[in-house]
């Protein structure tokens, strides 16, 4: 999609940007790039270094680090971790960031692992939900939002099980008017393989996350809790209930 004559592209050594004549504006290729704004875009290195770039693709600004270059050293950390599921439009990215940022934490998103790692094919989606499971597995500390609700369900409670410390699981619920209300035009930077378009329906999910709650599939391990959170709310009550069952669970 091109924004004020610029797009984002991919070849084998990476991304990009070019004009709308199709060439490149820098010779640089980066894991992932973001649209310009402002004449700014942001841009993770393949080494998982992150920078803000201008036009030339030189660095502006260095960022720290990214979740991606710290598996190896956060299984010290003090094993605060927060899963946040539900169904789509619930405001699990929106209430996720918030949470990350008050507690200075990764915050790891299936869908920021698509952007990062899928190209829209089975293989590049495979791709980016076992990167999205490695950070579960790893990260001793973090907020992690999936919908919790279809197949990988199995695999991201396994692979939280094996780090250390409690785990905190939210259900997000809220009624399918106000989910309307809330869900605007799907994103066009979201690498999401054509064939699952479709294939998991809102009423499918909602009864999985319901019979999961109903039977304490969330909870069988005792280190773990689970809750469902009512999401028709504000955004800093929601916040602030999460915050205090975490508080009470972990000791914050």
């Amino acid at each position: 999609m091109f924004h004020k004559g610029h797009a984002r592209a991919r070849d084998r050594e990476g991304w990009f940007h070019i004009d709308a004549r199709g060439d490149a504006l820098f010779a640089e290729r980066f894991a992932s790039v973001e649209p310009f704004y402002n004449g700014q875009s942001f841009a993770e290195r393949h080494d998982g270094s992150q920078c803000v770039i201008g036009h030339d693709g030189a660095p502006v600004v260095e960022v720290a680090p990214s979740w991606s270059t710290r598996w190896a050293t956060d299984r010290a950390s003090s094993g605060l971790r927060v899963l946040l599921i539900g169904l789509s439009a619930v405001g699990k990215t929106t209430v996720g960031r918030l949470l990350a940022t008050r507690w200075g934490v990764p915050f790891v998103s299936i869908d920021d692992c698509r952007r990062r790692w899928g190209d829209g094919s089975v293989a590049g989606d495979h791709l980016a939900r076992a990167m999205f499971l490695r950070a579960c597995g790893t990260l001793g500390d973090g907020v992690f939002e999936t919908s919790g609700a279809g197949p990988y369900r199995h695999a991201t409670k396994a692979a939280l099980a094996e780090g250390a410390g409690a785990v905190v699981v939210c259900w997000l619920d809220a009624p399918a008017d106000v989910r309307g209300t809330r869900r605007g035009a799907p994103p066009d930077d979201l690498p999401y393989p054509a064939h699952a378009q479709g294939h998991w329906s809102d009423a499918d999910a909602e009864a999985t996350l319901a019979d999961d709650f109903a039977r304490g599939w969330w909870s069988t391990d005792e280190r773990w809790s689970a809750h469902r959170v009512d999401a028709n709310q504000s955004l800093d009550r929601v916040v602030g209930t999460i915050a205090t069952l975490v508080a009470g669970r972990a000791g914050r």
